[in-house]
């Protein structure tokens, strides 16, 4: 499998966060690696080739109130990140082109989207569609959103506990596995 990484060649000191999370918590695209972190906090990483050492001091999303369940990249504007989090909110953030150089915090998101009753577990950008993302809750609720406008297009019910939640390649469905073992297919136009 080969030699094991020398030190500088990865990320390291990564608190995880205590909660058991079920989505993501990590995700990267060319210009930038964000990480979820312990307290609902979010470190976002500039891309420049080299790998640093986290600490609690560094600069963070910090706008949630419980760990961050999933989180990813737009896969139109290289620096749009939703998070969704036990707190059963979903957040869209536009981290600055050079970086983080202060701390992103509550209120400085770019939308809010409420709706789930409880914790939002997963976010997913539609891949033909920009700025709409699904969100999937604990309740079983499937959400499609108009980021722009923070507001709901469409919601289906499953009557079981999503465990992932994935657009099709067209970005025309929705797929979900479900607690009750069973994959549902939700079409959001309808």
């Amino acid at each position: 499998l080969g030699e094991p990484l020398a030190k500088g060649a990865f990320f390291d000191n990564l608190p995880m966060p205590e909660e058991e999370v079920v989505g993501a918590t990590l995700a990267a695209n060319g210009r930038f690696v964000a990480l979820a972190w312990e307290d609902g906090a979010v470190a976002v990483s500039r891309d420049r080739g080299a790998y640093e050492r986290y600490s609690a001091t560094d600069y963070m999303i910090r706008g949630h109130r419980a760990a961050v369940q999933d989180l990813g990249f737009s896969p139109f504007l290289d620096n749009v990140l939703a998070t969704a989090s036990a707190d059963g909110v979903v957040k869209v953030w536009v981290v600055p082109q050079g970086g983080l150089e202060e701390d992103m915090v509550d209120g400085s998101e770019h939308a809010t989207l409420r709706g789930h009753s409880q914790a939002a577990l997963f976010a997913r950008w539609n891949p033909v569609a920009n700025f709409t993302l699904a969100s999937a809750g604990m309740e079983g609720q499937i959400k499609t959103w108009d980021v722009q406008r923070e507001r709901t297009i469409s919601t289906g019910a499953l009557q079981a506990q999503p465990w992932s939640l994935e657009w099709s390649q067209d970005g025309s469905l929705l797929g979900s596995i479900a607690s009750d073992k069973c994959l549902h297919v939700l079409d959001p136009r309808s």
